[in-house]
């Protein structure tokens, strides 16, 4: 697949995405800026994330790609916007939208995938400024090799536009 890939996702500076199988924190202008950007568009994401946004009815106005291992799962049809993958050599065999932008949106399991495959072009980074307790993480890492721009800051929170270097 040679489409550009955009990565959209929220962590702490120390790179907390998540606890106990849910975002810790909640800044309602920062969910709308994901919901906004993402509305219409083609989204990718893991299981768990694809769970946790099914309970926010989050999912009926994308097209929705989710990874799994579970088997009934990649059986199953949910509706005709959620499609089930198991690999990244199936996910680059689908025939997809031209006209919609792709969103991969976590999460920790599907973005380091993504970005050691070197799948992502641009990446929107929101750096909450609180820190969280949390047993999921970003891996900020795999960044440090991309040129970062704030696009904008609020209360409690900045959203980064990172680049590969050039």
């Amino acid at each position: 697949m040679s489409r550009k890939i955009i990565g959209i996702m929220a962590c702490t500076n120390k790179g907390v995405i998540g606890l106990n199988g849910a975002i810790p924190w909640r800044y309602p202008e920062e969910f709308l800026h994901f919901k906004n950007t993402t509305d219409g568009q083609i989204v990718v994401m893991g299981r768990r994330t694809f769970d946790e946004l099914a309970n926010l009815d989050l999912l009926s106005s994308r097209d929705n790609i989710v990874f799994t291992q579970n088997k009934s799962l990649l059986k199953s049809k949910m509706a005709e916007n959620i499609r089930f993958i198991s690999s990244l050599e199936e996910f680059e065999k689908l025939t997809l939208n031209p006209d919609k932008k792709i969103y991969m949106i976590g999460g920790a399991k599907i973005v380091e995938l993504f970005l050691k495959n070197d799948m992502i072009d641009e990446f929107l980074l929101t750096k909450i400024h609180k820190e969280y307790d949390g047993d999921t993480y970003f891996p900020l890492d795999l960044m440090k090799n991309w040129d970062s721009e704030c696009v904008d800051t609020r209360e409690g929170y900045s959203i980064y536009s990172y680049k590969h270097k050039n």
